[in-house]
């Protein structure tokens, strides 16, 4: 899915989506127990629609003794979608996530610690204007800022001597990102795609500070002839700063003979991964030198639905070849 997706969509694409308040306002509450690590978990939540307007919030805290001495978790989520119908034509959303999270870390399998402590805060705010053109083209413009700190430590622990010391550890990264994407349709026959995506990827942990910037251009075309014939090709050209240019195509066909109602289907698509700023720039583990990671990718096969869809069955040979992969090496050192 790199093609309309980028980088990390080279093996799917999750879409998650807070949810839309519509109906009445009204609201609810949860709570929930369980053991043996007696945990905690409360809840409330609101949504509704007053005329044009749209909304829909979520508060949650769980709370954990975990399962040895010292390895408690707490962790707050806050959610939001907020919602205007600006006229007939012109759509406004904005949604926003946020958690805070505190978790004591043991040094491992049946290793205590009292004195190791993680802390995360995480914040997602994304907006999207939605506009209908006419009634074959409409465009949407979307922006979106992510926040992420983590901070941890690690005392010595009493009446020992640790070779380490009190250990800290900081990092703080920012994701800026905006996407200007058009849509164009003829009735129910072809759907064009196109736009243009901007990511600038920031992080500092006192040791490095350093910026990963993209620049997408993206065309996808989804046609389809007589209910019968599909085929979808597109292609998406990403500049970055870090390892330049990179293109990626993708080509999807498939018939239903609708005679025996038997679909037979192909693709062909090629997708890529960019190295984050941790696996560059993290000491310790970094390694600047990282090439993206590239997926080539082929499939066949055929689906055959009888009886009235009651029976259901398929075959698909597919091809995955991966190279550049990134993954960690033991090297001996710390």
């Amino acid at each position: 899915q790199s093609t309309l997706y980028g980088s990390d969509a080279m093996g799917g694409v999750i879409n998650i989506i807070t949810k839309k308040g519509k109906g009445k306002p009204g609201f609810n509450i949860r709570s929930e127990f369980g053991t043996p690590e007696r945990t905690f978990y409360e809840s409330i939540c609101s949504s509704g629609s007053i005329e044009d307007f749209n909304y829909s919030l979520d508060m949650a805290r769980i709370d954990s003794n975990g399962r040895g001495a010292d390895d408690d978790y707490d962790k707050w989520n806050g959610s939001a979608r907020l919602g205007y119908k600006i006229n007939e034509k012109l759509n406004f959303d904005t949604s926003l996530r946020y958690s805070d999270s505190r978790a004591g870390i043991d040094d491992g399998p049946f290793m205590q610690d009292p004195n190791s402590i993680n802390k995360s805060q995480d914040l997602v705010i994304t907006s999207l204007l939605t506009h209908s053109i006419t009634d074959w083209w409409s465009h949407k413009l979307k922006f979106s800022y992510a926040d992420s700190g983590l901070k941890s430590r690690d005392k010595p622990n009493p009446g020992t001597l640790d070779p380490f010391g009190d250990t800290r550890f900081v990092l703080d990264s920012q994701i800026y990102t905006g996407d200007y994407q058009h849509t164009m349709k003829y009735k129910d026959i072809d759907t064009f795609i196109f736009g243009f995506e901007f990511e600038d990827q920031e992080a500092d942990n006192r040791t490095f500070d350093e910026a990963i910037i993209n620049r997408g251009w993206y065309f996808e075309n989804q046609l389809k002839l007589w209910d019968r014939f599909f085929f979808n090709a597109g292609v998406r050209i990403d500049d970055n700063n870090r390892f330049g240019k990179v293109v990626n195509p993708k080509f999807s066909i498939a018939y239903h003979l609708k005679k025996t109602d038997t679909k037979f289907k192909a693709n062909y698509g090629q997708g890529f991964r960019g190295p984050t700023l941790n696996e560059l720039f993290y000491p310790n583990y970094g390694d600047p030198t990282l090439n993206p990671e590239e997926v080539e990718s082929h499939d066949v096969g055929f689906e055959q639905r009888l009886f009235e869809d009651k029976l259901f069955f398929g075959a698909t040979y597919f091809k995955n070849r991966y190279s550049n992969l990134i993954q960690a090496v033991d090297t001996g050192g710390y």
